[in-house]
């Protein structure tokens, strides 16, 4: 038998580690950054291809009953696909990758599949010492829209046209949902643009106060605001700007009313062995007295009985 080339050998051995790895498993590893937002879009058809019915999404890191607390799952309804999302921060960086474990649960059969992702958290370098962001709150998109990989792709792209100095290294940071709508924060290491100190004060805070005598969340007045209308309503007179300096380290918070039993000096423990109790009490008062009442009854009735008959 011929030898097989050292190429044909190397699809071969490959194809076994492929053909070898667990059901359900991601052949990739998903990297997520520190400070930047990671979003994940899991779709329904992976885990029943030939069901379009009701499914509901479920997922835990593996080992445990929750997922990592910086790492969320939003499911608009059974019907639509999901989303893994957060914003790591750095003491939730790893080198070796974590594993999520996503459930499947068709809401009509009862069935169930499982998929996993391999997930890694890097520490994202840092290009600066102070970090600019922006709070955008957005009033006519969904949170489901917003964390879609295109329409928040379109919107950091209008938002680079009014930061024009941060459209090398500008990022989502973080995002969440409120009544009013999807607040996103973008963040760089640029300075603020003009246009956007602008609208921050001189536009928004006009002698005026329109922000607080119309409903219009200032989309008539700002002038930046053809940039994003009418594909996102943005709320103006919500609009933030924050610097943060990167170089200050993060202050540990203490637990609140923690407990040291080892240092407190009026505290002693139960001893391991307990002291024997003595039951005489209990057992005159449950069995002796109320034997004593029976008797005296007995005796009584009997004397009753035997001691006064009729005609004697």
């Amino acid at each position: 038998m011929s030898r097989l080339p050292l190429q044909a050998r190397w699809l071969f051995c490959l194809g076994l580690l492929y053909i070898q790895q667990p059901a359900g498993w991601a052949r990739d590893i998903d990297e997520a950054l520190t400070g930047k937002l990671y979003v994940h879009k899991v779709v329904q058809q992976r885990f029943f291809s030939h069901d379009n019915g009701s499914v509901e999404l479920r997922a835990v890191l593996k080992g445990h009953a929750d997922l990592p607390p910086w790492l969320h799952l939003y499911q608009p309804d059974s019907f639509s696909d999901g989303f893994l999302y957060g914003s790591p921060q750095s003491e939730d960086s790893n080198a070796k990758p974590i594993v999520i474990e996503l459930t499947g649960v068709n809401r009509d059969s009862y069935a169930t599949a499982k998929k996993k992702i391999r997930l890694r958290v890097l520490q994202q370098e840092s290009q600066g010492t102070l970090l600019r962001k922006v709070e955008f709150l957005i009033i006519n998109r969904g949170f489901a829209e917003i964390l879609e990989p295109e329409t928040l792709g379109d919107f950091l792209e209008r938002v680079k046209q009014v930061w024009d100095k941060a459209s090398q290294d500008l990022f989502a940071s973080d995002i969440r949902q409120t009544q009013e709508g999807v607040v996103l924060t973008v963040a760089s290491v640029a300075p603020h643009s003009t246009a956007l100190q602008r609208v921050s004060t001189e536009e928004v805070y006009r002698p005026d106060n329109w922000c607080e005598s119309d409903n219009m969340h200032g989309v008539g007045f700002v002038s930046i605001n053809s940039t994003f209308a009418p594909n996102f309503i943005v709320d103006w007179c919500a609009l933030a700007l924050e610097q943060v300096n990167t170089s200050e380290p993060t202050a540990k918070t203490e637990p609140i009313n923690s407990i040291i039993f080892e240092s407190d000096p009026e505290f002693e423990p139960l001893s391991r062995f307990h002291l024997k109790r003595n039951y005489f009490w209990d057992i005159f008062v449950a069995l002796v007295i109320p034997g004593i009442v029976l008797l005296l009854i007995i005796i009584v009735v009997s004397c009753i009985i035997c001691g006064f008959r009729e005609g004697q």
